[in-house]
């Protein structure tokens, strides 16, 4: 089960559109998302630190289907969630409570804040931030070094490997190669350094194509057929259809297009 200092490490990723006051008081971290939602982290205890608002019970079903959380659905009282509803407590004069969360994994914790926040991590990584961030795990080799950056960057040994292995857009089929990126499909951050330089994890794609499957408005299922997110309803103005697949799948593509969907993309599966 992930803890306080765990919870929020991945509450301060970059990529995250998350406001993180540690300083909030001495007993919670306040957090806000793009959208001017409250989440609170307990810094008292590693038992259930993660507390979301109670109108969240509107997405009951949706959150009970996540893997790797529980939701304590009755709530907690606690004077330190400003911002969220009050009721009485055992007759009491009314407080502020919350709903109890456990998280067992950085991919839960991920998947409900795509249903707290649709749109909040949607926007443009940056390579050079992502990069720095990596420092210490990339190879101290010169050459292998380079080599994985500039997989991160669309460019060497990991573009000539999409190229030769896809020869056109892995959707459409368009067969100008200087038009088309290379995208990774379990994110770059998210890989280990062979994973970063694995052809199976990548997909030769158009630009249109490319941005949206990078911020999650698109992924593929495991036959290579495209998932719209219902977040994307101008989809068709980018000719992006829900006709599209890939046009060959490898079992060696799966688990990573698996992570895809779980991690990154902004809809449900």
């Amino acid at each position: 089960m992930l803890n306080t200092k765990e919870i929020t490490k991945i509450f301060s990723q970059p990529e995250l559109s998350l406001t993180v006051d540690d300083k909030y008081n001495k007993k919670v971290i306040r957090v806000t998302t793009a959208n001017d939602q409250l989440i609170y982290i307990k810094k008292s205890t590693d038992t259930n630190p993660l507390v979301i608002h109670p109108k969240l019970r509107s997405k009951k079903d949706e959150i009970n289907k996540i893997n790797g959380l529980t939701v304590d659905w009755n709530g907690t009282h606690n004077d330190n969630f400003s911002g969220y509803d009050k009721k009485l407590k055992k007759g009491k004069e009314p407080s502020h409570y919350g709903l109890d969360v456990k998280i067992h994994n950085a991919s839960a914790l991920k998947q409900l804040l795509k249903i707290i926040d649709p749109l909040g991590s949607i926007k443009n990584s940056n390579p050079l931030d992502e990069i720095t961030a990596a420092e210490s795990s990339l190879p101290s080799d010169e050459t292998s070094r380079k080599t994985i950056i500039d997989a991160r960057i669309g460019q060497g040994k990991f573009r000539g490997d999409l190229i030769n292995h896809w020869g056109s857009c892995a959707v459409t089929g368009a067969g100008n190669t200087i038009l088309l990126k290379a995208s990774h499909i379990k994110p770059w951050k998210d890989s280990d350094n062979i994973e970063r330089l694995d052809h199976f994890n990548g997909l030769l794609l158009s630009a249109n194509l490319d941005a949206a499957f990078d911020s999650g408005l698109i992924s593929f299922n495991d036959l290579g057929a495209i998932i719209v997110s219902e977040l994307f309803d101008d989809a068709v103005d980018f000719g992006i259809s829900a006709s599209m697949c890939l046009r060959d799948i490898h079992d060696k593509h799966k688990p990573y297009l698996q992570h895809h969907r779980n991690s990154v993309f902004k809809g449900t599966p």
